[in-house]
């Protein structure tokens, strides 16, 4: 699978890094190899392959999900460095504009 220029791009964007042509040169075949191996890997039959030693969760059963204590909400949200209307504030992790988070 090769990577196109576009699919370069919107990585840049979400790495938010600048690249100068040879680094994207550079880059692009890293990720290119990178791709490619993960295709072949693809291209392996599993069905059939046994683990040494059987399946590794053989024998083994989650423990049931069931309900604890919980904590008590506006103790934990008295602790927070931001809130509102009963629900932390976080900044935003992506700002699809290009700028910093607001």
């Amino acid at each position: 699978m090769k990577l196109t220029d576009m699919e370069l791009s919107d990585l840049e964007a979400l790495a938010r890094i600048d690249l100068d042509p040879d680094e994207r040169d550079r880059l692009r075949l890293q990720l290119d190899r990178i791709l490619g191996f993960a295709g072949k890997l693809q291209e392996v039959e599993t069905d059939e392959a046994e683990t040494a030693g059987g399946s590794p969760l053989r024998g083994i059963s989650p423990a049931p999900d069931e309900p604890g204590e919980c904590l008590d909400r506006d103790e934990v949200l008295g602790q927070a460095p931001d809130r509102e209307e009963g629900f932390f504030r976080v900044p935003p992790v992506i700002d699809r504009k290009g700028g910093e988070g607001s």
